[in-house]
């Protein structure tokens, strides 16, 4: 399942995604490679052209090893960080919510 993300939010998630795989010296390709697709389908996820499952948001998080709130925080504010995750979680299944 696909999640859907304002703008705003989704600028987070791509700043992020990129700091914190420059931050561990990893590849696109090495991210793609161990979430299981291409690298060209990757660079669409980190430069916004692509959204990408839930599942493979976990898997990010799990290569990056951080938090998935972590993927979704520009400051130590919890409040925003709560508010991202709350954005990303509603409406979605039980199962969906049992793997975040």
């Amino acid at each position: 399942m696909k999640y859907k993300l304002d703008d705003d939010t989704k600028q987070i998630l791509i700043k992020q995604l990129k700091f914190y795989r420059e931050k561990r010296n990893f590849s696109q390709d090495f991210m793609a490679e161990h979430i299981g697709i291409t690298q060209p389908l990757y660079n669409k996820i980190e430069n916004g052209s692509r959204e990408m499952t839930v599942n493979t948001l976990v898997k990010v998080a799990e290569i990056l090893g951080i938090s998935m709130d972590s993927l979704f925080a520009v400051d130590e504010d919890k409040n925003v960080i709560m508010n991202n995750i709350i954005a990303l979680l509603k409406g979605k299944s039980q199962s969906d919510l049992e793997i975040v």
